[in-house]
């Protein structure tokens, strides 16, 4: 009686970790915490930069009716008056500059051939965890080059006196620190 002898070379286990890997993602950027001063929440200051935004400020009035601050115009929250007059607050636009999103259109060539890459290495038995991770840290560089090079609109003369800078996304440069990658279960959003 003749029959056929079924080896497993590691097939059972490839497909193992490939369906593992369909299930996993590299989330980059800013993962959360605080600005550097600690008064702002650091994913909030990222993403009025990478979007821009438009915010309104109110001047603060002390209990005599006189202007706190020197007449100087402060957020919604730390006012203590609200006015319609239309000199009593005013518009500060932030332009978009974008840091995340730029770096995955002008790098999605590299990051797409890296992904396969680490598909590659996976195949040839490398640890998941540790094939993604260097796509992770590749994306997580890119996106801290990025922010150092720009292009970006220029700061406002008012931020460059405040900062002492004209270099736009960089004052203590807190938040290029905190680009971080993580590797996390897929969310399906």
């Amino acid at each position: 009686m003749s029959g056929v002898l079924d080896i497993d070379l590691g097939w059972k286990n490839l497909l193992k970790e490939l369906r593992g890997l369909s299930k996993k993602e590299i989330k980059a950027g800013i993962q959360g915490g605080k600005t550097k001063d600690g008064t702002a929440d650091l994913v909030t200051v990222a993403t009025v930069q990478e979007f821009g935004a438009m915010i309104f400020q109110h001047p603060k009035v002390k209990k005599d009716g006189s202007f706190a601050n020197n007449g100087r115009f402060a957020k919604k929250s730390k006012a203590n008056f609200s006015s319609t007059h239309r000199s009593m607050g005013r518009l500060i636009i932030i332009p978009e500059r974008s840091f995340i999103r730029a770096t995955f259109d002008e790098k999605s060539d590299e990051i797409g051939e890296r992904a396969e890459a680490a598909v590659t290495a996976i195949i040839n038995g490398a640890d998941v965890s540790k094939a993604l991770a260097r796509t992770g840290q590749y994306i997580e560089g890119e996106i801290k080059r990025k922010i150092g090079s720009g292009p970006f609109t220029p700061n406002s003369p008012a931020t460059i006196r405040k900062k002492k800078s004209s270099k736009p996304l960089i004052d203590t440069g807190h938040m290029r620190q905190s680009v971080r990658y993580e590797i996390g279960d897929r969310s399906d959003e």
